[in-house]
């Protein structure tokens, strides 16, 4: 089922109503970190690096698009984004894969690390302690010898693996913090120093 990212209107009151507000995040941070990061497009025919930093995060949210389903999704229901939606719309997936690479992960960790952190005050504690959970996935990483060696994996997986453990507040679902590591047994959390500073 794709599920048009186009109509966040109608899709407030579905199940799809969380993942869509993600992408309401002010798109001043979006610039913040773009500028921070220096990874503005150069060139005027460029993919705006604001753009791809949504599609990023809509890649996340809606995994069953593609990046060129998504690219026109937020084309037409976020015109905003870009002087030149239309344009974007028809986005060749190398262009889209090139501006991704040029964008690179730096920026979307820095608005991670601007948005990420409890969110309950003083009247959402358990007895004066912040209630939380930890919860983690894995997901596919590209085949390349490097991610091989620090992911590994089953000898049956086509991909290595990685880990995805987040550390969220129960009260406000809030996203406190999160780690990628490599696959481990059900039940293992890492152990490594810092691991949970925030």
């Amino acid at each position: 089922m794709i599920v048009s990212i186009g109509r966040v209107d109608d899709l407030m009151d579905g199940p799809d109503a969380a993942r869509v507000g993600l992408l309401a995040h002010p798109m001043a941070v979006a610039e913040a970190m773009i500028d921070a990061e220096g990874v503005r497009e150069r060139k005027k025919r460029s993919l705006p690096s604001v753009l791809i930093v949504y599609l990023n995060l809509a890649l996340w949210l809606f995994p069953d698009q593609g990046m060129g389903q998504c690219l026109r999704e937020l084309a037409a229901g976020l015109p905003q984004l870009s002087s030149e939606p239309a344009r974007w719309s028809r986005a060749a997936s190398t262009s889209i894969s090139a501006a991704r690479e040029r964008v690179g992960p730096g920026a979307m960790r820095m608005i991670f690390r601007h948005l990420a952190g409890p969110l309950a005050g003083p009247g959402r504690l358990w007895r004066g302690r912040r209630v939380c959970a930890v919860d983690g996935t894995t997901m596919r990483v590209p085949d390349t010898a490097e991610n091989a060696a620090v992911f590994g994996g089953p000898k049956s997986a086509p991909y290595p693996l990685a880990r995805l453990l987040v550390l969220a507040e129960c009260a406000t679902r809030s996203i406190i913090d999160a780690v990628t590591c490599a696959r481990m047994r059900p039940g293992n959390v890492p152990r490594r120093p810092g691991c949970w500073a925030r």
